[in-house]
């Protein structure tokens, strides 16, 4: 077999001083803007807070507590629900029970969220 020699094609050719400027810049520690560490340590603390605050944010629960006042003949009465927290389906359970309720006693239901 027979192989023939590969020249490099003149357009591709590096100048000492690019060549320079690569070995310079391979070699260069990473500097952040306050020197004291690495951006990419930085850009891996900075995500780890904005995670921690996301979770601690969602973990927050919604809770609400209806109720609804009626007159008797002792006077106006009101009926408190427990406070309910959490899935929305919950809330809007309650909440459409003490409507139901309101609406039995002749008037209307008030739901706080909290």
């Amino acid at each position: 077999m027979h192989y023939r020699s590969v020249q490099a094609n003149p357009r591709y050719k590096r100048s000492p001083s690019a060549l320079n400027d690569l070995q310079q810049i391979s070699t260069m520690k990473h500097l952040s803007h306050n020197g004291n560490e690495r951006p990419v340590a930085a850009t891996v603390k900075l995500m780890a807070h904005i995670v921690a605050m996301t979770m601690l944010l969602a973990g927050c629960q919604k809770c609400e507590t209806c109720s609804y006042s009626y007159t008797t003949s002792d006077g106006v009465k009101q009926y408190v629900f427990p406070e309910v927290c959490g899935d929305k389906y919950k809330r809007n359970a309650q909440a459409e029970a003490c409507q139901t309720a309101a609406a039995l006693a002749g008037t209307t239901c008030t739901c706080e969220k909290s």
